[in-house]
């Protein structure tokens, strides 16, 4: 049969091919599966469940706009609310701080359940802590209080990995103290000051962590912990939760985070309303003073005059210089306010001056302080976080700086108009009063009287108005914030999530056996089966011989177990051999491999032995003249003569030719071994010998060296009808079918085959 090298498959990996690579290797992936499954129960093991609790909060906010009045004290007590900052100021640790020092969390306890530690939690710790201090390094190792009848004794507890860590690199274990404390007294270690009492009996060792202050605490534990998000931009809610591994905790620390928050509003809206109560305190109380003043000097100056009747330009005059009299104490109040924020804004002081920019009615210095409380809580986030010279808080530590100086020279700009304001009408002022000095004198100081007291009065008034107005809306102050859900216990915890770990541990454990399966396939790249040659080659396979156990002395198989799997085997091989090749005429076949050790003469002498239980004349040569070995197949000593012998011209045909103890099958020996056989195999004696062979014998098989060791049987083809490759599951290489191939096309073989040794491929038993 011809080998058609213009035509074969690629080797290219198909999905069946995958399942059948996969198959092969399932022992290995389902014990990879259990690794996987082990890790993650491993892992789920020393992994505490986390519970969530789950609040939320409204931001009332208010349309400045839509507002029905124009009132200054109304644009002040109703702050305008972004919820964005409202995020970041819950995040703030100026507001956890608080529940943090309510919920008492600088100390937490732990009871060993085998090897994993249990938190213990409010009425279950038998002991309580009192922390005076801890040094900084020490915060949160774990520390094992083992109790004893008179007090009790403290010792660090390192985890496994640490333990064996400091025993390989030989680190000494730090103790804290071996003495035995006493209970309910102060203790002073190197590393702590503490005391320890009983709340309840104690028998087994308990360990404990020392969390250090509120603000470790919130940097360590809480901040890791607190998330808070609007999930709908449409609506002002906030939602907050607290991820813990103490259910109970987690919801006390939310509900108690809203009520701070809530309470926050308050105190923000109250102090900014005692800033205002306060001024028209102070600007009531001098009025009212200046009121009595003038009511005197009006009732002193009629009783010494007769009353003077006013002219009609006389209260023209007066009515525009009350008017003006009025504006002068607006502007006043407002220079007073600027003043005021000057002095703070030269302190630094930034925070408070909110409130009194809107008394202003200054939008412009209003939104830029909103722009700086929001980077300023950009910048504390980012602190913590980062070193100073994260390139991100450098810029906005330098905006800060920037914006800082915009309203510094703001609020200069609006002190100096309210002072340009004043100036302007105190010449308006100075106008109308020379207007009223050409009045009759007794006019003019009767109209001054009455002017003042009359001002005194509208000014007592609109104060009055103020304050009442005021204390209405304090005595109604709610906060701007409004609790909507309060936390509930969780029952379930959020994470691990279990289920989820272990179908994930099994997938990627599939996985990775699948691709270490394809890679070992890869990179290893034997043959594993039958598939393997097909999908790669389209050079036809002859036969398939079952693994076997091997014998300690090399015999004839077919002869020995004539009605065993690797006998039906052979018979197999013959019968594809005798529809391959001309019935009518002698026919020669070659037998070779591309490594050694593939089981060449096992098959060569199997061969001829089925071809003569089948009445057949045959013949086996071993050409191998580098390394033989069909003798001892045959029990024949041909170490003296045969084929190297007879190709050198030293020995005749008829000297090298060895009947069998079977009829039919005659043996030719290699003779002496040949280290270089290259020119005896080149001799024109093979050809002569093998033309006579064949007028004598029906098969003439040759056992030959292997494709890689040698060429001489590349030499050999040209003189053969078959010649079979013999290649071996899980030994031989897919490689050498390319190389195989490579031959086929450079050297222009012809009837090249394959006989698969050691195949799993089921075989009937016995015929």
């Amino acid at each position: 049969m011809e080998y058609n090298n213009n035509f074969h498959k690629k080797e290219e990996l198909r999905l069946k091919d995958v399942f059948k690579i996969v198959w092969h290797h399932i022992l290995f992936i389902f014990i990879m599966i259990i690794i996987g499954i082990s890790i993650s129960s491993l892992y789920l093991y020393f992994q505490p469940s986390i519970y969530s609790a789950n609040g939320s909060m409204e931001v009332i906010t208010y349309d400045k706009s839509n507002m029905q009045t124009n009132d200054l004290l109304q644009k002040t007590f109703y702050a305008n609310k972004e919820v964005d900052k409202e995020l970041e100021k819950l995040l703030t640790y100026e507001i956890n701080r608080k529940v943090i020092e309510n919920m008492n969390l600088s100390t937490q306890f732990f009871t060993r359940d085998g090897y994993r530690d249990i938190e213990l939690y409010e009425d279950k710790v038998p002991i309580k802590i009192d922390v005076k201090s801890v040094k900084y390094k020490f915060l949160g190792r774990k520390v094992k209080l083992i109790p004893y009848k008179d007090g009790y004794k403290l010792e660090i507890d390192y985890g496994y990995i640490e333990k064996i860590s400091k025993d390989i690199f030989k680190k000494k274990i730090i103790t804290i103290d071996n003495r035995l404390f006493p209970y309910n007294k102060p203790i002073k270690t190197k590393f702590f000051e503490i005391t320890i009492s009983k709340k309840g009996e104690l028998k087994e060792p308990i360990y404990f962590k020392l969390n250090g202050s509120s603000r470790d605490i919130y940097e360590n534990i809480v901040k890791k912990r607190l998330f808070v998000i609007q999930k709908n931009k449409n609506a002002p809610i906030i939602d907050i939760s607290y991820e813990d591994n103490i259910p109970k905790r987690a919801t006390e620390y939310i509900n108690k985070l809203l009520l701070v928050f809530q309470n926050e509003g308050r105190i923000e809206k109250s102090k900014r309303n005692n800033q205002i109560s306060n001024f028209l305190s102070k600007e009531l109380a001098k009025n009212r003073k200046e009121l009595k003043e003038a009511e005197r000097a009006l009732e002193e100056y009629k009783i010494r005059h007769k009353a003077v009747k006013t002219s009609t330009q006389a209260d023209l005059i007066i009515r525009d210089l009350n008017n003006i009299d009025m504006a002068i104490s607006d502007n006043h109040i407002k220079e007073i306010i600027v003043d005021d924020i000057l002095t703070r804004v030269q302190e630094g002081d930034f925070k408070s001056i909110g409130s009194l920019l809107v008394q202003l009615n200054d939008k412009v210095n209003t939104q830029l302080i909103q722009s700086l409380q929001k980077l300023e809580l950009d910048e504390s986030r980012l602190s913590s976080e980062y070193t100073d010279e994260y390139p991100k808080l450098m810029v906005i530590r330098k905006q800060i700086n920037i914006t800082k100086q915009k309203i510094y020279k703001n609020i200069e700009t609006l002190k100096n108009s309210f002072i340009n304001k004043r100036r302007n009408l105190q010449r308006l002022k100075s106008i109308k009063e020379k207007a009223l000095q050409r009045l009759p004198i007794d006019e003019i100081n009767i109209v001054n009287l009455n002017r003042k007291y009359k001002l005194k009065i509208e000014m007592n008034d609109y104060l009055s108005k103020k304050q009442q107005a005021n204390e209405t809306i304090k005595s109604a102050i709610i906060s701007d914030y409004r609790i909507v859900e309060r936390a509930y216990l969780p029952k379930k915890p959020i994470k691990p999530k279990r289920t989820l770990i272990h179908v994930l541990a099994i997938a990627t454990a599939l996985l990775l056996g699948v691709v270490l399966s394809l890679l070992n396939n890869s990179f290893n790249g034997k043959i594993k089966n039958i598939d393997d040659i097909e999908n790669i080659t389209t050079i036809p396979i002859y036969g398939l011989l079952p693994i076997f156990k091997k014998n300690r002395k090399p015999t004839i198989r077919v002869f020995q177990e004539p009605q065993s799997p690797l006998a039906n085997s052979f018979r197999d091989l013959r019968t594809n051999l005798q529809f391959a090749l001309n019935r009518d005429s002698s026919n020669s076949i070659l037998i070779t491999s591309m490594s050694p050790f593939y089981g060449k003469s096992l098959i060569a002498s199997n061969l001829g032995a089925i071809f003569q239980l089948a009445g057949y004349k045959s013949i086996v040569i071993d050409l191998n003249l580098k390394n033989p070995s069909l003798d001892r197949f045959f029990d024949i000593d041909g170490s003296n003569e045969g084929m190297s012998s007879y190709l050198r011209g030293d020995s005749n045909m008829s000297d090298i030719i060895f009947q069998t103890e079977y009829p039919n099958l005659d043996f030719i020996p290699a003779g002496k071994r040949v280290i270089n056989s290259s020119e005896l195999i080149l001799s024109h004696r093979l050809e002569i010998m093998l033309n006579k062979l064949k007028e004598v014998y029906d098969y003439i098989i040759i056992d030959s060296t292997n494709l890689i060791s040698s060429k001489d049987t590349l030499y050999l083809t040209k003189y053969t009808d078959i010649n079979l490759v013999v290649l071996k599951i899980n030994s031989s290489r897919k490689k050498d079918i390319k190389k195989l191939e490579k031959m086929i096309n450079r050297y222009k073989l012809k009837n090249i085959g394959f006989v698969i040794n050691s195949t799993k491929k089921r075989v009937e038993n016995y015929i």
